[in-house]
């Protein structure tokens, strides 16, 4: 995740502490002096250098090894973070820094599970510490656990209010949490009026009037009870310039009332206009910092405006070059335009600033893969799985690999692995079919015809306002 907090004075702690003990040899104060000195300047090579120096001279300090992992996380080496503050911390397993800093290093490594460990003690032991509510949230988001990510979130609103990356997280949480009710939605009114009303909601909000009309009368052709939806048509009417009276179905006072559909629609409703007031508190607090262009960027992305988009992430890069997570999301934007190449420049460049994570190699893998430059896809995809990522889709890219290079056993191994995650995906079964027929068994590729043919009709038979969950799903897409 993007960060704008800087160095605590976590990292000045030992060096103080070395400086003021008593009867120690001047190499440790000199050596201190230089990591000190070092730190401040953002000199985390040296300062790694001066801290390995102080951990063979005073080893027994769990300081030294916390300020250690500081200054490797600073210089982008989250692994050796980690072993650095894993020494550390069996130390003193209480040192709050270590446990902070190492869940937030975790958080980068894609290892959510370390992660909200580390971040979990931290914020037992210090709770009136913002860094480590700020990212113990951003670990339960990455985790999909929105209602603990907001309780997170807003404890480190009221200790740190003017911090731009809390509204940030807390807006993302909110909006994580909408597209939960509409599958709850979905399911206990798949057809229902307030579906389609969410969608006329969502093309309306895309700017797209014509379409969001068209949900609205179905809305209403279903429950003519619906006064929001008549309000809503008669105000697209008037954008549109039309003078002539509405043809709408007359009230019905004695439509069945939907409930449970009713309760989902406004929560859906709720946590959007939740998520839409923490964004703008950051135009409040920080109206020039990244995370309000990121906030645009991201918002032009959602509207299928590209190019608009890719324009305020570069403007991001501008204030911060290194920046985690930018590259990566104007990469996505140039998949979305089928600028491959270019594309995969910003998933390499991203990497220069977070080396082998794991969401960027599966995505400059499936980059390759479009390329047909399947070695380079294997390699990357390999390297993603290697890192442990809870990412299924690798194992459906490298299947695709395997059987294009006529690796039967693999692909199938690959695809049955991925398939366990994602039943759902018609296109798996279909491979898997081809796949076990080119191995000659008839019964496992029969098994995955069924298969494909179950999923590609009930995907046939969603409703079109079902887009409306997709509407979502493409916000959640372009997270940092």
């Amino acid at each position: 995740m993007c960060r704008s907090f800087q160095l605590s004075v976590w990292g000045l702690v030992v060096c103080c502490a070395l400086l003021g003990a008593q009867g120690q040899p001047q190499d440790i104060a000199t050596h201190a002096k230089a990591a000190r000195e070092a730190q401040r300047a953002g000199d985390f090579a040296t300062a790694i250098k001066e801290y390995t120096i102080l951990s063979h001279l005073e080893p027994e300090v769990a300081e030294v090894y916390s300020n250690l992992g500081i200054a490797y996380y600073f210089h982008r080496q989250p692994g050796e973070a980690v072993q650095a503050f894993a020494k550390a911390l069996r130390l003193k397993p209480g040192l709050v820094s270590a446990l902070i800093f190492s869940g937030i290093a975790y958080y980068d490594l894609s290892d959510t599970t370390r992660a909200l460990h580390a971040l979990q003690q931290a914020v037992t032991l210090s709770p009136a510490d913002p860094l480590a509510q700020t990212w113990l949230g951003f670990s339960y988001l990455a985790a999909s656990q929105c209602d603990e990510a907001v309780d997170h979130f807003l404890a480190a609103s009221k200790l740190q209010p003017d911090n731009p990356d809390v509204w940030y997280g807390l807006g993302h949480a909110y909006l994580e949490m909408g597209p939960r009710e509409i599958r709850k939605l979905a399911e206990v009114a798949p057809d229902g009026a307030r579906l389609w009303e969410l969608a006329g909601d969502q093309w309306r909000l895309r700017g797209n009037l014509v379409k969001a009309e068209l949900f609205y009368r179905e809305a209403l052709r279903r429950r003519p009870d619906l006064a929001e939806v008549r309000q809503a048509l008669t105000e697209i009417h008037s954008q549109q310039g039309k003078s002539a009276e509405l043809a709408l179905p007359p009230p019905t006072p004695a439509t069945p009332p939907e409930p449970a559909a009713d309760l989902h629609y406004f929560r859906s409703r709720d946590y959007e206009q939740r998520a839409q007031a923490a964004f703008e508190r950051i135009g409040a607090v920080a109206p020039d910092s990244f995370r309000a262009y990121q906030v645009l960027a991201e918002s032009l992305a959602a509207e299928q405006r590209f190019g608009e988009a890719i324009a305020e992430y570069r403007k991001i890069l501008q204030l911060k070059p290194g920046l985690s997570r930018i590259h990566m999301a104007v990469g996505d934007l140039l998949m979305h335009q089928g600028q491959i190449s270019q594309a995969v420049e910003e998933y390499q460049a991203e990497l220069q600033v977070r080396p082998k994570a794991p969401e960027v190699l599966y995505r400059l893998g499936r980059a390759w893969l479009v390329l047909h430059e399947d070695e380079r896809a294997e390699k990357s995809l390999e390297e993603a799985l290697a890192c442990h990522a809870n990412i299924p889709e690798i194992q459906r890219e490298l299947g695709k690999i395997y059987l294009r290079q006529q690796q039967y056993a693999k692909g199938i191994e690959a695809l049955d692995a991925y398939v366990k995650t994602r039943p759902e995906d018609a296109s798996a079964h279909y491979l898997l079919m081809n796949a076990y027929r080119s191995v000659g068994d008839a019964a496992a590729a029969n098994r995955q015809r069924l298969l494909f043919e179950k999923y590609s009709e009930d995907r046939k038979q969603r409703t079109q306002a079902q887009q409306a969950i997709q509407f979502f799903k493409q916000q959640k897409e372009v997270l940092p």
